[in-house]
């Protein structure tokens, strides 16, 4: 999904539904073991829902907790009982190991021009 915002888009003071629902029916339509992808801009701590009418953005902890308060888990690939010291291929944890996924992006000309357009001067470094 990209734009969790938008229940708390309002144009001309029109709702475009219940945010609350708008996750339970996600939930309803993913299969059992099913993924959703949310991407949004990130506004900033204690902007609540109603960023999204003004900035278009949202915070992440409203979107999580709207996807987990409908019975959806962010720590998909997270293990509680990995003691994180075992080899991965040790029988106790093997297939069961505690992991993380990042997205990476290298920096070009095209990153460089759009790190400026957003206020930014350079990229990081």
């Amino acid at each position: 999904m990209q734009g969790p915002h938008e229940p708390g888009f309002t144009p001309g003071g029109e709702s475009l539904g219940d945010p609350a629902a708008s996750f339970r029916e996600i939930v309803h339509a993913l299969k059992p073991g099913g993924v959703f992808l949310a991407i949004d801009h990130i506004a900033p701590h204690g902007a609540g829902l109603d960023a999204g009418g003004m900035l278009q953005r949202v915070e992440e902890r409203v979107t999580t907790t709207m996807a987990e308060s409908a019975g959806l888990r962010s720590d998909l690939l997270k293990n509680a009982d990995d003691p994180l010291t075992n080899s991965v291929f040790a029988p106790e944890v093997q297939g069961k190991t505690s992991q993380f996924m990042m997205l990476y992006q290298k920096w070009g000309s095209a990153t460089a021009f759009a790190w400026s357009a957003v206020g930014g001067t350079t990229p990081p470094d």
